[in-house]
């Protein structure tokens, strides 16, 4: 019976040897994945359908043609806000996914079914349409007032190229009202002033300041107004004028990005600085570049001058959970994604397998956070993030069919810090 038994191992060891290690797999990669403690939870809140409606999303994708549409995401107090470029809108939701207000230009959309479109004085309408002919929508705002502010195009005869900033300057801020009312204008001077050139993005801090990030072709330029849409500084970040590390003189640096603080009048820069290996050559004779080390930037806007700086941790990653036995790995850029108020800042990894590592730091440096995070990328053809001053992270995950609104409660992580 023994000897049977021994006999049959022996003539099925292969399969029986594949059956254990894909056991050994599941259980590795899939297996308990709601308690793996290096999983930080999400939450799925609502999805949108795909179309040309006031609660749907306008995506127009050709094949093998990169996504270029602007589409944004912004979370206030549990209100969830979306700006849909293609069509013109924006929308407003609840956390259920019930669309409260839409601003948006009739000449790209139906007339809306679900909300009113009345501006009668003796009606009292809690969900309402409001109209504006956009040119462009770009990036939008809602500062802490619930003021909305949004990019546009101007008119053709009031583009100009400045040859100062070498840039064309063509886009403004409007600032509409909780009624859906246009206020007025921002413009680099102020309200009414010179429009801006290519702007990155608009930020309102907890104080109900207004911050406008604009590039250009050499350097980004920033705009600080006071919540009345007084110019309060303008600073020039050159990009021939980055600051380099002490004794690191070699290094290349490559500005990613800017975000404004949510507290005080404070810029963060991530820069990436590269090596230029000048004696060392590939196969083909080319110069190669290596990667130094990504840090992080304070600047004193009204200061005008760097008061601090943090170095990003490390980040590495397998190329595939599949290969279980290979140890190799390499080593991958952060994605800054912004900041929450007390200075903690967020970075995102790349993605492996469906996951991606979100890195939070506070104002020394130190590491708060460093867990992995569900987004799915292999079946998105776009995603766009939002964090809020408490540190809510909040995402638009965009697919061909549907787009689902989630967040990640990262409040009570940097909660239990402050606490500490």
């Amino acid at each position: 019976m023994n000897c049977t038994i021994w006999q049959m191992f022996l003539k099925n060891r292969t399969r029986i040897f594949l059956f254990i290690s894909y056991l050994l797999f599941f259980f590795v990669t899939s297996g308990c994945r709601g308690g793996d403690p290096n999983l930080l939870e999400r939450e799925d809140l609502f999805t949108l359908s795909i179309g040309k409606t006031e609660s749907q999303l306008d995506i127009f994708q050709l094949d093998h043609v990169p996504f270029t549409q602007n589409i944004q995401l912004q979370m206030a107090d549990g209100i969830f806000y979306i700006s849909n470029g293609n069509s013109n809108k924006i929308m407003q939701f609840n956390s259920y996914g019930d669309i409260l207000s839409l601003l948006y230009n009739p000449d790209n959309n139906p007339m809306p079914l679900q909300l009113s479109t009345d501006s009668g004085d003796n009606k009292i309408i809690n969900k309402r349409a409001f109209t504006y002919p956009f040119l462009m929508l770009g990036n939008f705002c809602v500062t802490k007032g619930n003021m909305l502010l949004v990019e546009d195009e101007v008119l053709e005869e009031r583009k100009t190229y400045d040859e100062e900033l070498e840039a064309m300057l063509d886009r403004i801020v409007l600032r509409f009202n909780r009624q859906g009312e246009l206020v007025d204008y921002l413009g680099q001077e102020g309200i009414g002033g010179t429009p801006f050139p290519y702007i990155e993005r608009i930020q309102g801090n907890d104080s109900g300041e207004i911050v406008i990030i604009g590039r250009t072709m050499k350097s980004w330029v920033i705009y600080w107004f006071s919540p009345e849409g007084q110019l309060l500084y303008n600073v020039s970040i050159f990009y021939d004028k980055l600051p380099v590390p002490k004794g690191l003189n070699s290094v290349m640096p490559s500005l990613e990005t800017i975000f404004a603080d949510v507290d005080e009048k404070k810029l963060y820069l991530k820069i990436d600085y590269y090596i230029d290996l000048t004696q060392t050559t590939d196969f083909e004779g080319n110069k190669s570049i290596g990667f130094e080390k990504s840090r992080i930037y304070t600047f004193d806007v009204a200061k005008k001058r760097y008061i601090n700086v943090r170095e990003l941790p490390r980040y590495f990653r397998k190329e595939s959970s599949f290969e279980i036995f290979n140890s190799e790995e390499q080593e991958a850029l952060y994605e800054f994604i912004g900041s929450a108020s007390g200075g903690y800042l967020f970075f995102l990894g790349p993605d492996i397998e469906n996951e991606n590592e979100l890195l939070i730091i506070d104002s020394a440096g130190k590491v708060i956070m460093r867990k992995s995070v569900v987004i799915v990328d292999r079946e998105l053809i776009y995603r766009t993030f939002h964090i809020s001053s408490k540190g809510i992270l909040s995402a638009l995950l965009c697919e061909e069919e549907s787009a689902k609104v989630v967040w990640w409660r990262c409040d009570k992580i940097l909660e239990e810090d402050r606490n500490e």
